[in-house]
């Protein structure tokens, strides 16, 4: 008997919310660190691209289409997080063509971070008919993860910023800073 649909969508949310997948939450933390609570519409659009991208390169790679070894995967997760805290040192204006372009790069990202997932996803089918209901639910899971973790991560930044004072630009560059160590020192382990 096949899982249902609550198992992929469970599947998606603890995926994206277990510890152990911390380079989700690293990239997450270090792509919202320069929004806060007033920017939540253009969070959730962010979140989104990426949640699209990493929809479309499960489907791609669980459909067997394209083949991806591992470690390129591993390594192209790392450089996401790594560009993606430069771009929050390189970037000080985030006007309307910035958050634009900033979709289309954080829906790359998700193409890499999916590819990241989908010969597990894949190896959990029996044949490719029955894949497109249960991607779906899973990546629904990925989007609801994913809001509960910006839900935190939009907290502590109300909290340090707005309650304690911290400015903004501070709060987004020791965010970045140590989104790029961790992820720098990961990349050099691999």
């Amino acid at each position: 008997m096949e899982p249902g649909f609550l198992y992929f969508l469970q599947l998606g949310i603890e995926h994206i919310c277990d510890v152990r997948a911390y380079d989700h939450m690293l990239f997450l933390l270090a792509l919202v660190a320069p929004y806060g609570i007033s920017d939540w519409r253009v969070m959730l659009k962010l979140v989104t691209a990426f949640t699209l991208g990493h929809c479309l390169s499960l489907l791609i790679v669980g459909m067997a289409w394209l083949s991806v070894p591992a470690l390129y995967v591993e390594i192209a997760i790392v450089i996401s997080i790594l560009l993606t805290s430069l771009i929050n040192f390189l970037v000080k204006d985030r006007s309307s063509l910035v958050w634009r372009l900033e979709y289309l790069v954080i829906f790359v990202f998700g193409i890499i971070h999916g590819a990241g997932f989908s010969s597990y996803l894949r190896s959990m089918f029996f044949d490719d008919h029955g894949i497109v209901l249960p991607l779906l639910w899973f990546n629904i899971g990925i989007e609801i993860g994913q809001l509960l973790i910006l839900s935190v991560i939009t907290l502590l930044s109300f909290l340090v910023v707005d309650k304690l004072g911290i400015a903004r630009l501070l709060w987004t560059r020791v965010i970045s800073t140590l989104a790029f160590a961790i992820s720098l020192y990961w990349l050099l382990s691999l």
